[in-house]
């Protein structure tokens, strides 16, 4: 077989099969190839000194651009950063969500997916006000028939709970929220800073496969207790299915409620940006790579960061993207660990320092490289 691009003497991270190895991967048609050395190929990426992953999932962002006013350009956020496919948090509502997939998902290079808001205006206007919470305007047919006609795209029901957002309403709209996903068939991902409830309450809501989102924020009730230990539901949580994403953003991540729950072997099942205009290529957040670098320092193996990137959110939310198994579609992002002095900031104003950074070299959509490093040469 002659391949259209070989990546070849890289170590790759395959989360799909649990292995971190050296071993050369192609491309060919689109799909991948797990390739022999001996395998013909005229264009020939070497790869040595580097990782090679599943083009990464970032699976908690705003890219809704042009209504969404907090929003981000896709392709400029995702692709300079191995990012291969992003879900967008729920900018859109019913309202909004046609325009969105006109406009936004069908240009991007980069695939992209959503969650709904139930509140009709999305998170539109959030920039000047906050959505509308009341129960009753949760068009639930409405809804209905825009998932339906939307299935290849719209992968959960966003809900916010935060006190300033659903006030006198408490966990009445997060209720809303379950009950239509239940009746669409879809997980609800709900945002968790200060939260109208305690967490046990919040988590007693949701059901197995929902997404508790920010769930290392430190503001209101969080994970841990006063006394620093994580709370009892929450381990319960998730031995009964919940699903725990970081979704760190510029005010959801708090290095001491993150430590307490690492030193109690509380990791996230995923790790997601919650990127804006205010966050990109900004501290605290800056990038999907460096926000995965935080997690290095805080402790957590490469391989488990990767497959907190790539598998688990392509497995929650349905996505046939975040493996490098044979035949599956050629997204592949290539990454170099620079040793660098770095402090990382939490929304708290707290500093935690780290000496190691993923630096992004190549990005492969569909088996064609659609980003390159300048200095990153065969």
């Amino acid at each position: 077989m002659k391949l259209d691009l070989l990546i070849k003497n890289g170590t790759v991270i395959d989360p799909a099969a649990g292995t971190c190895r050296k071993e050369d991967i192609g491309a060919f048609e689109g799909k991948i190839v797990r390739a022999p050395r001996e395998a013909e190929c005229a264009n020939v990426v070497d790869a040595e000194g580097c990782y090679v992953t599943p083009g990464l999932i970032d699976s908690h962002v705003h890219v809704f651009e042009g209504c969404g006013v907090s929003s981000v350009n896709p392709d400029i956020t995702f692709i300079p950063n191995g990012v291969t496919t992003g879900i967008d948090a729920g900018t859109a509502g019913v309202s909004t969500y046609k325009l969105f997939s006109r406009t936004t998902m069908r240009t991007a290079v980069s695939t992209i997916k959503a969650y709904i808001h139930p509140s009709p205006t999305g998170l539109a206007a959030i920039k000047y006000f906050q959505e509308p919470m009341d129960p009753r305007l949760f068009d639930h047919k409405a809804i209905a028939e825009c998932v339906n006609a939307h299935r290849d795209e719209i992968v959960a029901i966003k809900m916010r709970i935060s006190r300033n957002t659903v006030g006198a309403y408490g966990l009445d709209p997060l209720k809303a929220a379950v009950e239509i996903g239940e009746e669409v068939g879809l997980p609800v991902a709900v945002h968790t800073t200060d939260p109208a409830a305690d967490v046990g309450e919040v988590l007693n809501v949701l059901r197995r496969g929902d997404v508790y989102s920010h769930c290392y924020h430190g503001r209101g009730y969080t994970l841990v207790n006063d006394d620093g230990r994580l709370k009892t539901c929450v381990r319960e949580a998730r031995g009964r299915g919940i699903i725990f994403d970081t979704a760190d953003g510029l005010s959801h991540f708090a290095f001491r409620v993150a430590r307490a729950a690492f030193e109690e072997g509380f990791f996230p099942d995923i790790i997601s940006t919650d990127e804006i205009d205010r966050s990109l290529y900004k501290t605290p957040v800056y990038s999907m790579p460096y926000i995965l670098s935080k997690y290095l320092a805080l402790g957590m193996e490469l391989p488990d960061i990767v497959k907190a990137s790539t598998l688990t959110p392509a497995r929650v939310y349905g996505l046939e993207s975040g493996t490098l198994n044979d035949g599956a579609a050629a997204d592949i992002a290539v990454f170099r660990i620079k040793e660098k002095n770095v402090n990382f900031l939490d929304s708290l104003g707290d500093v935690f320092p780290g000496s190691r950074l993923l630096i992004p070299q190549l990005t492969v959509k569909n088996g064609i490289i659609v980003y390159r490093q300048v200095d990153f040469t065969s």
